[in-house]
């Protein structure tokens, strides 16, 4: 009798086990959410194209890992958040001042970001 309620404890648990990585994805996924919406509050915009490719992905996902990275795949992006000051590949000279919006976004959401990914992270746990 002792044995099967072991047994039980024992798929309980690995059940768990194979949860966290999607659970840990979904509580990141979330939090990554609060940067995005801030980033796209801050970032300069003429086209709007820029603001509507910030987002965030699952960049890596182990049994053991999960990253979820917030930014966009726009080519200038960098530039806008870091500033150019040299020639393209045109040749056309640049003096374009930094107007970054990802890193202030990441900095001012990070105890909000924390906070949320716990709680999401919690709520899914209890779940299991």
């Amino acid at each position: 009798m002792a044995l099967e309620g072991l047994d039980a404890s024992i798929g309980k648990l690995k059940a768990f086990a194979a949860a966290i990585p999607s659970t840990a994805e979904i509580a990141l996924e979330s939090g990554s959410n609060l940067i995005k919406i801030d980033a796209k509050e801050r970032v300069a915009y003429k086209t709007g194209h820029l603001r509507r490719s910030i987002d965030y992905q699952t960049v890596k996902r182990t049994k053991t890992e999960v990253v979820v990275a917030t930014g966009t795949n726009m080519d200038y992006a960098k530039r806008i958040e870091y500033g150019f000051a040299k020639k393209d590949k045109l040749g056309r000279k640049y003096n374009q001042p930094p107007r970054p919006y990802l890193r202030p976004a990441y900095y001012t959401q990070k105890a909000a970001v924390e906070k949320e990914v716990e709680e999401v992270f919690n709520m899914l746990t209890k779940r299991i």
